[in-house]
């Protein structure tokens, strides 16, 4: 394990709406027990740059948070975190060189109301 990994102190929960007959369902606990840092306020130059990249069209603050692992993540699934939950806008899988640390997924999110 990497010493970046001892951020990842926050555990964490995926939920993912299954599409049955062509309708979403309410979203299901598809991955749990994840290891993440907690989630961020997204800030600075390259933060402005992303969520227009994104397309953020929206009142609500972008926050970022590194999962420890790759895990499928997709957009739209919903990370339960620190008590909050998130809509998944962005993540993106991360393999490092081999033998330096462990492999992440990073996610931008937005926060949601329960």
């Amino acid at each position: 394990m990497s010493g970046w990994t001892g951020l990842a102190t926050v555990r964490a929960s995926v939920l993912r709406a299954p599409v049955v007959g062509g309708r979403r369902g309410e979203p299901v606990v598809h991955l749990a027990d994840l290891a993440c840092t907690p989630p961020q306020p997204l800030a600075g130059q390259e933060a402005g740059a992303l969520l227009q990249r994104l397309r953020w069209d929206t009142p609500h603050t972008a926050s970022e948070t590194y999962v420890v692992g790759h895990h499928g993540i997709q957009t739209g699934d919903v990370l339960l975190a620190g008590g909050r939950r998130y809509t998944v806008r962005a993540a993106a899988e991360w393999t490092p060189p081999p033998r330096n640390m462990t492999p992440v997924t990073h996610l931008v999110l937005e926060e949601t109301k329960s």
